[in-house]
């Protein structure tokens, strides 16, 4: 009976280390427009100001991973003189 639980984690730690593996050297890249919306009333949420993205997100996966947001709108406190504190064309940002 252990025998058989000893092999059934093996198997799982093989199959996943072989998916982290593709992921790894594919690099595959994965394109989030369709859920730009949903992104964005998340980080508006979070950030307790409105964010829009009117562009591309695409999230790239692999040794580094990188999420790019094009055409980025960030609204400004309502206090503020100014009603955008950012807008930008594009934004990358990356983990090593």
């Amino acid at each position: 009976m252990l025998t058989w639980l000893i092999r059934i984690v093996l198997l799982a730690a093989l199959v996943i280390g072989s998916l982290v593996g593709i992921i790894l050297i594919a690099e595959p890249e994965l394109h989030l427009t369709p859920y730009r919306d949903t992104l964005s009333q998340r980080l508006s949420g979070l950030l307790g100001r409105d964010m829009m993205f009117n562009g591309d997100v695409e999230l790239k996966l692999g040794r580094h991973a990188a999420l790019q947001l094009s055409q980025v709108h960030l609204a400004n406190a309502e206090w503020a003189e100014n009603k955008t504190l950012l807008s930008a064309g594009q934004i990358s940002a990356g983990i090593d």
